[in-house]
């Protein structure tokens, strides 16, 4: 009897600890698994939120939406690779190469051209929000002369740190019309030399 009173006892000790150890296992399981989550969608930069919440800040404004372009997305690839390769953080390379070059170098007939970088974010919120307190990269964010961007996010190691590295193209390509006017004009400035027709 005292062996049944004993087992009694013990399997009671056992049934509060396993109660202990299950609610203990459900709480880090609920943790384990969504905080990584959550982790992960808050942690993270990608080019369709970026073009997303950049135009939202303009629809706020009352702004047209930039529509995506894949010659200013290529502009913007380039770049950041040469930001994570050459490891450097600036508008001009350590070479010297401009933004624009960036954008001429994929041949986008542009009117009008602008950049906007960030890196050391850890979600595109983040970024915008930033980009959006800054003078400057408000500017380019709310220009109404704008209506095509490019971003494109890469991850790397820039200046010692792993991070996100962000570089946003917007741009108003020229009309054609305007492209060909350019053309006439080159050539007939320089016709009297025989130069070729080329911009």
């Amino acid at each position: 009897m005292a062996r049944q009173h004993l087992l009694y006892f013990i399997v009671g000790l056992q049934r509060k600890t396993a109660v202990i150890l299950i609610l203990l296992l459900s709480i880090s399981s609920v943790l384990f698994f969504v905080t990584p989550l959550y982790g992960q969608s808050r942690k993270n930069v990608t080019a369709e939120e970026l073009i997303n919440l950049t135009n939202q800040s303009r629809a706020d404004f009352n702004l047209a939406p930039l529509y995506q372009n894949f010659q200013l997305t290529q502009a913007a690839k380039n770049k950041a690779n040469d930001l994570i390769k050459k490891n450097y953080f600036s508008h001009n390379s350590p070479d010297g190469k401009t933004f624009s070059q960036w954008v001429k170098e994929v041949d986008y007939q542009y009117a009008i051209v602008g950049e906007n970088l960030a890196m050391g974010f850890s979600s595109s919120e983040a970024v915008v929000k930033a980009w959006l307190k800054s003078a400057q990269h408000r500017q380019n964010i709310l220009n109404p002369r704008y209506n095509q961007i490019g971003i494109y996010v890469k991850k790397g190691k820039l200046e010692d740190q792993n991070t996100f590295v962000v570089v946003q193209y917007f741009g108003a390509p020229y009309p054609p019309i305007m492209i060909l006017s350019e053309n006439l004009l080159f050539y007939q400035r320089n016709n009297r030399q025989n130069y070729p027709v080329a911009v």
